[in-house]
């Protein structure tokens, strides 16, 4: 494995980190609870900090390794590779914590996404028949398996992350200053 291949697959264990040390605190202060938008905003930080590490890396790379100058298609690949490497990482903890740390997370939040709909409902003048109809709906989707919800985290991850990858591509790559050429005659002149 060259020595690209490893700061990219160090870079990707570094943004895992980054998710995961979100999701541990997400988890610990019950960010996602705290109101029907917080989930959003949650989502939107997520979106803008791996964005932005993926072009600081992007950047980190092709200056260390392309020497200042790389195609949109290689920085693409090489963001993407740094997905790879989150997403796995990633779902590891995501498995660990659905099995280990809080195999009750998801019927609990089926609870409170039910009450906070009830309450939202309720507002709105819906009446209690309509009201129980729709959370009895909630409540009574099945959970699904600590390895289905990793499954489609992983698949996510993918699809967010090539989202990701082509987003930080496009502010990574330099093309080559045109007029910069080393066989060029100095023209400058004093006036």
């Amino acid at each position: 494995m060259n020595e690209k291949t490893k700061q990219i697959l160090v870079y990707g264990v570094y943004i895992g980190l980054v998710n995961i040390a979100i999701s541990v605190i997400t988890y610990v202060f019950d960010l996602a609870f705290i109101s029907m938008w917080s989930g959003t905003l949650i989502f939107l930080a997520v979106l803008i900090i791996n964005i932005a590490l993926l072009v600081v890396f992007g950047r980190k790379l092709r200056d260390k390794f392309y020497d200042g100058v790389i195609k949109y298609s290689k920085a693409l690949l090489n963001a993407f590779l740094m997905i790879i490497c989150m997403s796995i990482l990633s779902s590891i903890y995501d498995y660990s914590f659905h099995k280990l740390i809080a195999p009750d997370y998801q019927e609990t939040s089926k609870i409170v996404i039910a009450e906070r709909t009830s309450q939202s409902l309720y507002e709105k003048g819906l009446s209690e028949k309509e009201i129980d109809k729709i959370t009895d709906t909630i409540l009574d989707r099945p959970t699904p398996s600590a390895e289905k919800t990793v499954a489609l985290g992983l698949l996510g991850y993918f699809v967010m992350g090539l989202i990701y990858s082509l987003i930080a591509a496009a502010m990574t790559k330099k093309n080559p200053d045109i007029f910069q050429n080393e066989n060029m005659i100095n023209t400058d002149t004093d006036v």
